[in-house]
């Protein structure tokens, strides 16, 4: 709520008196982006977790929306329409998203998943998302538990991406 509210003030131009509609479009059309997948991000939170397996792999995939979208210095950029909360404001990370979004409407459609669709999500994670895989999720050394990184090593590494 703090993003958004941040946002919304830096759009309203109050010191020039400047309450056009064209200030507030940028605006509009973010917060417009983030419902839109961020229900989506929920949507499939609800139908992965008809399989255990899937449901900790997706839950992943939020995870490093957040984390992405802070490592890379989202919210120091409130009105940039590409730094969107988790990550939702870049093409390629709503592309990967995307992709795997659908693929978990197809696996609720099924009273069974098989390894191999296991091993695929665990996959995806590692290969097509690296960029935004922070913590190795998907790497089945770490049986699912992902230390958090500490404080100082992801404050510094927002220093650094935000530039």
């Amino acid at each position: 709520m703090f993003f958004v509210a941040s946002r919304f003030a830096s759009e309203l131009h109050v010191e020039a008196g400047d309450f056009r509609r064209e200030h507030f479009e940028n605006y509009e059309a973010s917060l417009y982006r983030e419902w839109y997948y961020i229900s989506r991000m929920v949507d499939g939170m609800y139908k992965s977790f008809k399989h255990f397996e899937i449901f900790k792999s997706y839950c992943f995939f939020c995870f490093m929306g957040a984390e992405s979208f802070v490592g890379s210095g989202g919210v120091k950029r409130p009105n940039d329409p590409t730094a969107l909360m988790l990550n939702v404001g870049n093409p390629k990370f709503v592309e990967h998203f995307m992709q795997i979004y659908a693929r978990v409407r197809e696996l609720y459609k099924q009273d069974q998943v098989s390894t191999q669709d296991e091993e695929y999500f665990r996959s995806f994670l590692q290969k097509e998302m690296k960029s935004f895989n922070y913590r190795e999720y998907g790497n089945p050394a770490r049986a699912g538990i992902h230390y958090r990184v500490p404080m100082a090593e992801m404050m510094a590494a927002t220093r650094m991406l935000a530039g």
